[in-house]
């Protein structure tokens, strides 16, 4: 399987000059993202150049996929970030936990669970990446969650996984609720005050998470 992903993704990646070998991969990859979600770099839709995955029907925790992406040869601050956005307006007002669970291979810096709260004024208003407890190096399925309070004038959320420099990471049976004030946040934005930064809202979002254990196909059939 790990062959035939390498031929199949040649076109993207020189791997004979990235050095790649087979058994750098792990798993049975379809090199397509599942549907409603896609790989971007550190900016906002910014490809993920050096990063690479899809859908994997042999490392998964439930059902018949988990998803995964690895990076071959990046420097330290390469990132890739497996994400969706939505709308938040059925959630404005409300605490919620975005929960997955996460396994790791050989990742060189970190990994974690990110979510992001963009408000009416351009300004994002609580985000979390778990960057004060990290996943690293090799682990198995380990759930992993991160909490925000949404604003009343919210307009967006972001939620996914994301990796820092080597290695290669799944996600699969994700959650996303609505929990109670007795779950502490894990915002990182709380002594910011927030962050001001561009962006457009596209048209047709949905206004809830999709396709969170990575068993659709199509999210228009």
């Amino acid at each position: 399987a790990a062959a035939l992903f390498l031929s199949s993704l040649s076109g993207c990646l020189d791997f004979a000059d990235k050095g790649l070998k087979e058994e750098t991969i792990l798993g049975d990859i379809e090199p397509e993202f599942p549907a409603g979600w896609k790989l971007y770099g550190p900016g906002d839709g910014q490809p993920a150049y050096d990063f690479l995955g899809g859908t994997d029907s042999e490392i998964r925790r439930g059902g018949d996929f988990s998803a995964t992406f690895l990076a071959i040869e990046v420097s330290r601050d390469d990132q890739a970030r497996l994400t969706q956005r939505f709308l938040s307006d059925r959630y404005n007002g409300k605490r919620v936990r975005f929960s997955g669970y996460v396994k790791t291979h050989l990742v060189s810096e970190w990994a974690g669970l990110w979510m992001r709260i963009d408000t009416a004024s351009k300004q994002s208003y609580a985000f979390d990446d778990m960057e004060d407890r990290p996943v690293s190096g090799t682990i198995d399925w380990t759930r992993l969650e991160v909490v925000l309070d949404v604003p009343d004038n919210a307009v967006t959320i972001y939620l996914g996984l994301h990796m820092f420099g080597r290695g290669q990471v799944w996600l699969d049976d994700c959650a996303f609720e609505i929990v109670g004030d007795d779950v502490p946040v894990t915002n990182q934005y709380r002594l910011l005050g927030g962050y001001k930064r561009r962006f457009s809202i596209p048209k047709f979002l949905p206004d809830q998470p999709v396709n969170l254990d990575f068993e659709e196909d199509s999210l228009f059939e």
